[in-house]
């Protein structure tokens, strides 16, 4: 049995024209298909498209286990691993000079679910684009900042005085 098409299966190395389309699933967000649910906003930028494109490149290099399948032109193509199972999302960016915005689709390559991962990354890189520090921590899927040296979000199980 085949995945579906943009499903399962890497991309490839070479960009597409755009991102395909986030598929009927909460573990994908993009900013060029307003129809579907999961809409997240293009990252702005003004001056050269170049210099928003190199912008761009350092944002993705300075986040941890991410790597870079493609930059060509516009198009900029990259890969994230989950840090404890080491599922990748993948990420593509279309630079649009004439509005002056970078789209982007982030999105898990198997699964349905992502427990708000790729939402999260987008804004860490909206951060991160924008000048400010990718590694501050966001909130995790319990609305819980992590705290620093811990290995999740969640709360942490504390033992109980002793009987």
């Amino acid at each position: 049995m085949k995945p579906p098409a943009g499903r399962g299966r890497p991309l490839g190395p070479a960009p597409p024209s755009d991102p395909p389309p986030c598929p009927q699933a909460p573990c994908c967000v993009s900013s060029l298909h307003p129809r579907r649910r999961p809409l997240v906003d293009p990252l702005p930028f003004s001056g050269p498209a170049e210099a928003a494109r190199e912008r761009l490149l350092a944002a993705l290099r300075s986040f941890p286990r991410t790597r870079i399948v493609a930059a060509e032109g516009p198009a900029v193509r990259a890969e994230c691993r989950s840090r404890f199972f080491g599922f990748v999302d993948e990420l593509d960016f279309r630079i649009d000079e004439t509005a002056g915005v970078i789209h982007v689709r982030s999105g898990c390559r198997f699964g349905f679910g992502d427990l708000g991962a790729n939402r999260r990354r987008i804004a860490r890189l909206r951060r991160a684009f924008a000048g400010g520090a990718p590694a501050d921590p966001l909130p995790g899927p319990t609305g819980r900042t992590p705290s620093p040296g811990r290995l999740s979000s969640f709360p942490q199980v504390r033992p109980v005085s002793g009987r």
